[in-house]
């Protein structure tokens, strides 16, 4: 492996996202040539500086789990609410349909009541 196909991979390097037979090369040039060595050096300070100062630990298994419950239950009461208020006049509709069937005795396929 030459040095610009090394330094091209390097990220990849870092990151452990080569192959078995490449990442086996550019460990192996790495080794062998002080230049890349040192970019390599310097990616990886760079990486793990990055690393410390902004990247947070994950959170708990619970309170993921509590985060996603709330998100899904909230999510779903502002789909309920939009359905009701942008079909509202369907809503009443039914709604009114409902109260006069029971009311009237009458429902869909029966006949009204003597």
């Amino acid at each position: 492996m030459n040095c610009d196909r090394c330094l091209a991979l390097l990220n990849d390097y870092l990151d452990g996202e080569l192959d078995g037979n490449l990442q086996e090369q550019a460990k192996t040039h790495l080794q062998a040539c002080p230049v890349c060595h040192m970019q390599f050096e310097q990616a990886n300070l760079a990486k793990q500086f990055i690393h410390r100062k902004f990247c947070l630990p994950p959170a708990p298994l619970g309170l993921q789990n509590r985060i996603c419950r709330a998100i899904r239950k909230s999510s779903a009461k502002k789909y309920i609410r939009k359905i009701f208020i942008s079909h509202r006049i369907l809503v009443e509709m039914a709604v009114c349909t409902v109260f006069l069937a029971v009311i009237t005795g009458t429902y869909p396929g029966s006949s009204p009541s003597s």
